[in-house]
């Protein structure tokens, strides 16, 4: 009995002993596989779509892939049961390829290893795979990246004490390349976004250093808010500067080649001019979107590649003590693998020699092709840069003119005698005299084309001539009252008249009332001719809101909301961002034009079909036909199209929108699908641009004429609404 319970003992140790070995050699045969001759192999792996960044995710963990043997910096090949094939790209840790260039990217915090295009189109849709493929990877060459993949992993620490100072910490300093004024242009980390610790500091050098305009390049309106109602915000100036409308965030991509990064990147630098400085410029730590913008600008201001790479590379020597002495040839790596690039998209050439580029041309191409107009590119040169023929100093001009006048008085008093010579010096000091009066402000340096110059004199010749003359000259002659009023004028004094189109107010003395006044306990506001005018409009600085209404309801609006705007107790548009700012200045100057194509007499839906046509006509089809979208895309497309006087289909819808609004209308929409783009008012299409190309009339269409005689199908499309 002993002998067959030990028996069926060992049978079943043998058993298991067996089936442990058929079960575990395939597998050490797989393993051995991947580990001959230093090859390790990932075979037939599921994948799935990381749809939110565009790549595939490869199903196995991090952990799990290196255990294999791979490792950081080698040149690995992918191939998917579908066919599609890459070859020969790098294994990171992190996305250290240029942009466009594929990698496999084993990201901390990633579920699993992901193969992507660095900054570009979704690698799941190039490949054309789908959840039932899978994806084998192998070794195509140990280590050939490595030199990247050490350069790049490098890591800083947010603790103030490892630092050597606050402006260090903060990545902060002044931009001193080319032709850049001193102290007019700064760069470092955000003064806003606390998460690496450093907005404090940044905030109290801004303030130090008095700045006058930020360009935000990581945020939006909802982020900036966001870290204002944080409990442990504490950036005062940046709030104030937010608050005055002196902060432009248009939170960029990582993509610099991008459209939308360049589109978005003019209209920031263009809101920049209506401040003379100093600037601020950031993003997160002030590194990399911040880099590139400042290569920009430098380059656009005249400096050469050295003077770029060495501001550039104070960014590696702040956060990681990288610099040409403590390791030159990984500041050299890091210059190569990260500025170059950024120089060969300037230049339009990802093989472009960096140090034979025109730099300054390649700057003003890349701003015109985000859609800045040549007069603000010119003007930003302007506001950023020192006049390129200085002046000789005025001391020493002095100096050589009191030497030669000198020497000649000597010469005369020896050849023709004291007399003659005290002549000749009168009429010499007086010859001076005359020929340098009308230099004295030049030769204090003030150039007669320079900001403080141009707005004086406009201002002076503006104000004093056109306000005071106009005014003075019209009421002293055509509106001169009569000695003796009729007894129909004796009526018409303090009352409201219609006549040729335009709204009037006749004052107590039976003149037009004229300028933003106060008529039976309501504000008005009548332009220079007597014309009450009506809308958002710009008085003195201040933005106001009167109502889209003909003689007494066409009163200042209070204490309410507006087109999304707040208003004060005292009528004045709270500038509570950068998008309302963009918004004010879109909407005043569309109100100017509705007073040039309409009149009082016309119905809102008159008004309407003259916006309309007025469009049509003015305006032309070009541009991207992409659409990106944004938080206030709205403004964004409606003002470009302003701006630059063409657009797509998406500009011309938001446009139109502002124009019906500025007619009165109150339910104002612009409407995008992704792919078309138009205007809803009243809960009716309007689409100028597909007008435009078909020459049908698409005005004030009901929707169930979607998809009805090559109409788009508008119905079914709302993707993206934005109300005016």
């Amino acid at each position: 009995m002993k002998m067959n319970k030990l028996y069926l003992k060992k049978s079943y140790i043998t058993f298991f002993f067996i089936l442990s070995f058929f079960i575990f050699i395939p597998c050490l045969g797989n393993t051995l596989a991947a580990s001959e001759n230093g090859s390790p192999e990932l075979s037939d792996c599921s994948i799935e779509s990381e749809s939110e960044f565009g790549g595939i995710y490869i199903h196995n963990t991090i952990d799990e892939f290196n255990s294999l043997g791979f490792e950081y910096g080698d040149s690995i090949n992918i191939s998917f049961s579908n066919g599609y094939e890459i070859k020969d790209i790098p294994y990171y840790n992190g996305y250290y390829t240029k942009n466009g260039e594929t990698l496999l990217v084993a990201y901390p915090g990633y579920p699993y290893i992901k193969a992507a295009i660095n900054n570009g189109d979704d690698l799941w849709k190039i490949a054309g795979v789908t959840d039932t493929d899978t994806a084998t990877i192998t070794l195509q060459e140990r280590g050939k990246y490595l030199n990247i993949q050490e350069a790049r992993n490098i890591h800083y620490t947010d603790e103030r004490n490892d630092y050597a100072s606050d402006t260090v910490f903060a990545n902060f300093r002044a931009v001193q390349a080319g032709n850049i004024k001193k102290d007019t242009l700064f760069r470092g980390a955000s003064p806003c976004d606390n998460q690496h610790s450093r907005a404090t500091y940044a905030n109290k050098l801004i303030k130090e250093n008095r700045i006058d305009f930020i360009l935000d390049l990581a945020d939006d309106d909802e982020k900036i808010k966001g870290y204002m109602a944080e409990a442990d915000y504490s950036s005062d100036y940046f709030k104030s500067l937010y608050e005055a409308g002196n902060v432009a965030p248009i939170r960029l991509n990582s993509n610099y080649a991008s459209q939308e990064y360049s589109i978005k990147l003019a209209l920031g630098l263009t809101a920049m001019l209506e401040s003379s400085g100093p600037y601020y410029i950031h993003c997160t730590e002030g590194k990399d979107r911040t880099g590139f913008v400042c290569v920009l600008l430098e380059a656009l201001s005249g400096a050469s590649y050295d003077e770029i790479k060495k501001d550039y590379m104070i960014t590696y020597d702040n956060y990681y003590g990288i610099n040409e002495t403590s390791d030159n040839e990984k500041y050299n790596l890091l210059a190569d693998n990260l500025l170059n690039p950024m120089i060969q998209c300037l230049a339009e050439d990802d093989n472009a020699d960096v140090r034979n580029v025109d730099l300054e041309n390649c700057a003003e191409r890349y701003l015109r092709n985000g859609g800045m107009s040549s007069e603000n590119i010119e003007k930003l040169k302007k506001n950023l840069c020192t006049s390129k023929t200085p002046s000789i100093p005025i001391i020493l001009t002095v100096i050589v003119l009191i030497i030669i006048i000198i020497a000649v008085l000597l010469w005369c008093y020896k050849k023709y005698g004291k007399k003659n010579t005290s002549l000749l010096t009168i009429v010499v000091l007086f010859a001076i005299l005359i020929i340098s009066t009308p230099k004295t402000v030049l030769a204090e340096g003030i150039e007669p084309s320079s900001e403080t110059a141009t707005e004086t004199t406009t201002e002076i010749t503006t104000e004093t001539t056109t306000e005071i003359t106009t005014e003075i000259t019209t009421e002293a002659t055509t509106e001169k009252p009569k000695p003796k009023l009729t007894p129909q004028q004796k009526l018409d004094k303090g009352k409201w008249k219609i006549k040729h189109g335009h709204v009037y107010h006749y004052n107590k003395d039976g003149k037009k009332t004229k300028g933003l006044v106060t008529i039976k306990g309501k504000k008005y506001y009548f332009d220079k001719k007597g014309i009450q005018r009506t809308g958002w409009r710009k008085i003195k600085g201040n933005y106001y809101f009167f109502r889209i209404k003909n003689k007494s309801k066409g009163y200042m609006v209070k204490s309410k909301t507006i087109n999304g705007i707040k208003i004060k107790k005292n009528g004045k548009a709270k500038l509570s961002s950068y998008d309302t700012k963009r918004k004010l200045k879109l909407m005043t100057s569309i109100a100017e034009d509705m007073d040039k194509i309409t009149n009082c007499k016309m119905s809102r839906l008159q008004k309407m079909r003259k916006a309309y046509n007025y469009l049509i006509k003015k305006y032309e089809i070009g541009g991207s036909q992409n659409f990106y979208y944004e938080k206030n895309w709205d403004i964004t497309y409606a003002a470009r199209m302003y701006r630059d006087g063409h657009g797509a289909c998406f500009e011309f819808g938001a446009l139109y929108a502002y124009f019906a609004n500025a007619c009165g209308a109150k339910y104002c929409y612009a409407v995008s699908s992704g792919g078309h783009g138009w205007a809803e008012v009243n809960s009716k299409v309007f689409d100028p641009n597909w007008e435009k190309g078909t020459g049908q009339d698409y005005f004030n269409m009901d929707y169930g004429l979607s998809g009805v005689g090559g109409r788009p199908d508008y119905a079914i499309a709302r993707m993206y609404v934005k109300r005016i």
